[in-house]
């Protein structure tokens, strides 16, 4: 059984809702609209900055509302990142599928970082 309290399963679980977030958005055309919506604001607006909340304030005991709380603005922030390094230096057209996929790059990105941070600051 998962616990929920430990951050590690936590930073997992965020993970894995961002692959699924991402795998569901590419037939987003074969699903109902409210699902593709949750999937999208889930992407968008939590997944990506979750994870980095844990490498910007690793040791620090924050409670996990306020964590899900600071990790939106990041979120958003993230987003605009890469939609700007997207469009702009690397001249490439913002689609679905390729905003999707750089979403996942840096929720796992965020996530592995996490967790590696995890591991060593509790050995």
């Amino acid at each position: 059984m998962i616990a929920i309290t430990d951050e590690s399963n936590l930073i997992i679980i965020v993970a894995a809702v961002a692959v699924i977030c991402t795998v569901a958005l590419s037939f987003a055309s074969a699903l109902p609209v409210a699902l593709t919506i949750v999937c999208g604001a889930l992407l968008t607006g939590v997944t990506p900055g979750y994870g980095w909340t844990y490498v910007i304030f690793p040791k620090k005991n924050i409670p996990l509302s306020h964590r899900a709380l600071i990790s939106i603005p990041l979120s958003i922030i993230i987003t605009a990142t890469c939609a700007f390094v997207m469009s702009s230096f690397l001249h490439l057209s913002l689609t679905s599928l390729t905003v999707s996929l750089a979403l996942l790059a840096a929720a796992l990105a965020g996530s592995a970082a996490a967790l590696l941070l995890h591991r060593l600051t509790h050995q």
